[in-house]
């Protein structure tokens, strides 16, 4: 069990990644058994889906993007970055505060209501403009010279056409970072990253593993991080 300082979670069913169930104790005493792909319930209550995926099932992607980034970004580039499924905001905070990254401009985009109204309330004045797509129009993000896209909030459930769309709000040159899960035979990662590697324009810059989450029966889940370039 973990001692947070609004929520208590512990495990009430484990198994492999988006099986477990598990029950959060409020500070009021009351409890709840939930999902752990319950996003609507993890966005209602304040602060409730950080201190799961990060303080209690430390959740590493947050830190990887940023090295990645780090390590082939110039410290002075002017960032003007779109992070795709930008939930309640966690990865633009971890953006925003690190110093050395300039960001110059920070654009979310989501597809549920619940995560940007979790973002307004957690991490308000992260991003200069969220979309809630598909009811905003993309197309203004075209005019903002997006020159870094991120995508790590929902990396492996998107579609290859969802990598194609948002690979084209950008204005090149540029960088695109996302994490995969660390497995060579699962579909979705093989389809993206074969059309990535077939774009003359992109070339990889690096890739590195690192642990995604713990699982509640103890194990963990490996992803990897890439990071290419756009030309």
């Amino acid at each position: 069990m973990c001692n947070n300082r609004m929520y208590m979670f512990s495990s009430i069913r484990t198994g492999k990644q988006g099986d477990e169930l598990l029950e959060v104790q409020f500070s009021d005493g009351t409890s709840r058994e939930f999902h752990i792909w319950d996003y609507p319930f993890l966005y209602s209550y304040p602060d409730l889906y950080r201190q799961l995926i990060v303080d209690f099932l430390k959740c590493g992607v947050y830190d990887a993007i940023e090295k990645i980034l780090i390590s082939f970004i110039p410290k002075r580039l002017p960032l003007r970055i779109a992070d795709i499924a930008c939930g309640s905001g966690l990865m633009g905070k971890k953006i925003i505060d690190s110093p050395s990254l300039a960001v110059q401009y920070l654009a979310g985009v989501e597809i549920t209501a619940e995560a940007l109204k979790a973002l307004n309330r957690d991490t308000p004045g992260i991003y200069n403009r969220c979309f809630l797509f598909p009811e905003d129009d993309l197309s203004e993000l075209k005019k903002k010279n997006i020159n870094c896209l991120i995508i790590c909030g929902a990396a492996n459930h998107l579609a290859l056409k969802d990598y194609q769309l948002y690979t084209d709000l950008l204005k090149e040159p540029a960088y695109i970072a996302f994490n995969l899960v660390d497995d060579p035979f699962h579909k979705n990662r093989q389809e993206i990253l074969q059309w990535m590697d077939k774009q003359e324009q992109f070339t990889i810059l690096d890739r590195q593993k690192y642990t995604h989450r713990k699982l509640l029966n103890g194990c963990s889940v490996p992803h990897e991080v890439f990071l290419y370039r756009v030309l």
